[in-house]
């Protein structure tokens, strides 16, 4: 096993391009399905922007709108629907989705690979 912090920036920059360029970059992980503690299952699945549909990523939009909108509204920058929509729209986002078992998307989260100060850093 290589220790990260004794690569150089190149090879860090190549291991981020190498996961960002990645369609389904959670691949090599058991991810495929969640039970929650009530015993209820939840199919998951990882896609890149790029291969979201358009009626789950306006629905990415209206969830986050739901769910952070009123925090952001008490905030001195207040709720900016155009420039949340346009982070939930960049190439580089990637997404994990939830589905119930009728398949309708109950919950989400959006991550990207990058560097941040020299290193290899996943936003979540």
């Amino acid at each position: 096993m290589t220790n990260r912090d004794d690569l150089s920036s190149a090879a860090k920059h190549k291991l981020v391009e190498a996961a960002a360029r990645a369609k389904v970059p959670l691949d090599t992980l058991p991810y495929e399905s969640y039970k929650s503690p009530s015993g209820e299952e939840f199919k998951l699945y990882c896609r890149a922007k790029s291969d979201m549909d358009a009626k789950t990523l306006k629905w990415t939009f209206k969830l986050a709108e739901q769910n952070v909108g009123p925090f952001y509204k008490q905030l001195k920058m207040g709720w900016q629907p155009k420039i949340k929509h346009s982070e939930l729209n960049k190439n580089w986002a990637r997404f994990l989705v939830a589905q119930n078992q009728q398949k309708q998307p109950v919950a989400y989260t959006m991550f990207r690979f990058d560097m941040d100060g020299g290193d290899c850093v996943l936003y979540w």
